[in-house]
Formats: C-alpha cells, structure tokens, sequence
C-alpha cells in the first residue's frame, strides 16, 4: 500500500493510468467534512519508476489549477489528454505540454456549454469524442470547436434519456453508447438521437426501479458486466436481452454485499467487483473463485474492507490497483 500523506489522502476515489504507466488517482482525506459538506480532492500522479508522487490540487496563484473542488474522476485521451470531472465545477482537461487546466462548465447564457457542473461519468472514444454524463443528462463535448451538445429527459417523449442523472457510461466494441442511471440500463441510438431503454426489458423481480447503475464494463464475448448500488453484480446479454444475477459472499449485512462500487477484468479473463466487503474474484463461468478481505492479524492483507476503486495496469504485468475509502491505496 502507499502512504496517505503522499497520496494526499486515503480515501481513492477513482485510479487511472497514462501511457507512461504512471498511476494517477483522486484522493482526499474522506468524502464528508463534519456538516456533511463534500471535501475538496486532489490529483496524484504516483511514478514507479522515480518513486515519487505528484499533487495536482488547489493553486491559488494559478487560476487553471483543479480549485478546491471535490473531483470525480480521471481520463486520459487517445492524444495524451487528462480529463478530469468533479462535482460542482464541471469538466477539466490538460494536455501533456500544459501548464493548468481548461474548464468545460455550464453557462446559463450560453445553450452549448456543460449542462450541469455535477459530473458523474465520463467516456473517451478513440476518436477523440468525449461523452459526459451530469446529474441533469447526457453532454458530448468538442474540444476542437469547444461547443457541448446535450440530451435530457423529455417527459413528452418517451426515447429521450429516462433518467436525468447519468451515472456510468461505456462504449462497446461495436461504438454503441450504453448509460447507466438511477433508473437502470439505456442505449443511446446517436443516427436517431434517441434512448433505448433495456432494464425494462427484463423480467426480473426487483425490475428497474430506484436501481442506481454504478459502473459497466464489457466481457469478452460482448455481454455487459453492471455493478449496482443496492442490487448487486449483475450480466446483460444485448442479443438475448436478458439479465442475470451473480452469486455473492454474504458474510455481512446483505445491504452492503449487494453494492458495487468497483469493477475490472484482469488478463486471465477473472472479474474483480469490490464494494463493501472487501474484493470478490469471479471466473469465466461466472462462479465466485475467491475473495480478499482485510486481516487486522495480516499486515500484508488488503488495508480495508471499503473498497472504492479497482485498476488493472496493464501496462505493468497486469498488477491490480485497489483503492480503498478509508485506508489509501494497495498493489495486488
């Protein structure tokens, strides 16, 4: 594990790498100040190679410094480019010659900037394009022209997104666009500029509602891994359009077993969820292979049970980066 002082914190709440294969995470000393205010965050860049650690916070002689906002996540581009999204200041981004970061925020008087400054998820194509999900909708920012398109919901048209909040997006291999919401799962069909919604498709007995979709990734055989907050790990065939539940550990209250907070694929095909209650291993067949929870009689053990963010370096062996919400960073 590293040390929360030089992260700057230990509480990660997202890890990315660039391709350098430097890690690059947000931290901050935990989620809440003592009113129930959000803390502001900082970037860190942790090099390997020079076993150093870098800052990227608050600057207040540099206008284009990150601000003492609470961040929520980073990305880099196919041309080097970090993207950053916080909550409350919308969409920051720098280039590697940078020297600060220009921001993408909403501006009641102009219709094309950011609709809402609460980012919660962003996706990078290899084009370039960048899709941001806020709490009002759906942004796609162009940074060569720097306008943002935008979709909300539309009670009188029952294709626009179904949700506001868009809190997870993917792009599949075929270059279709899913989104998570409060709500479930939709595909965003760009040559109609509509929203397919497919979590109600599904006849499962919890349905779609108040179902808060949290994170998608892809398999291999290009079916969707969907983590939730409140009902678990979750397996989305598109064809078939039919969803299955994944079998979890319930050494504690279900209430905490059943979110999802992280979720990656390692290069033996193993998935890895993390949530409440430590890291769960799945194999290809979907079975529990095996999970890794916090030994206090363990100094090598995981550092926490909270686990927030899950990366896999791949640039670097496969090693598996877990973040944690209370108790920094660990190397697996």
């Amino acid at each position: 594990s590293t040390d929360s002082d030089s992260l700057g914190g230990n509480y990660i709440e997202y890890l990315a790498s660039d391709s350098l294969g430097r890690i690059w995470a947000i931290t901050m000393q935990g989620p809440w100040d003592s009113l129930g205010g959000q803390v502001p965050g900082s970037l860190t860049m942790v090099d390997r190679v020079a076993q150093s650690t870098t800052r990227f916070g608050e600057d207040p002689i540099n206008p284009n410094s990150l601000g003492g906002y609470f961040l929520r996540s980073v990305f880099f581009d196919t041309s080097g480019t970090l993207w950053v999204g916080t909550s409350g200041a919308g969409l920051r981004d720098a280039d590697a010659k940078a020297t600060g970061f220009t921001a993408w925020a909403h501006n009641p008087i102009h219709g094309d900037s950011l609709d809402d400054n609460f980012v919660r998820s962003v996706c990078v194509e290899n084009s370039g394009r960048v899709w941001v999900g806020t709490a009002l909708g759906l942004n796609l920012v162009d940074r060569q022209t720097g306008r943002v398109r935008h979709w909300r919901h539309d009670p009188a048209r029952t294709t626009s997104l179904g949700r506001a909040s868009v809190e997870a997006l993917h792009m599949d291999r075929s270059g279709r666009l899913w989104l998570g919401t409060a709500g479930g799962l939709s595909l965003f069909e760009e040559t109609s500029n509509t929203f397919r919604p497919y979590w109600d498709d599904v006849t499962e007995p919890t349905g779609g509602s108040g179902v808060i979709v949290k994170v998608i990734r892809e398999t291999r055989d290009n079916k969707l891994m969907i983590g939730t907050d409140g009902d678990g790990l979750k397996l989305f065939d598109p064809g078939s359009k039919s969803l299955s539940s994944f079998p979890i550990l319930r050494p504690v209250e279900e209430s905490y077993i059943l979110k999802v907070t992280a979720l990656e694929r390692t290069r033996d095909c193993h998935w890895w969820s993390g949530g409440y209650c430590g890291l769960t291993r799945f194999d290809r067949s979907a079975a529990v292979a095996g999970s890794v929870v916090h030994d206090p009689e363990n100094p090598n053990s995981i550092s926490s049970n909270l686990v927030s963010a899950i990366f896999v370096d791949r640039t670097r062996d496969g090693i598996l980066w877990v973040g944690t919400m209370d108790a920094g960073l660990n190397r697996l």
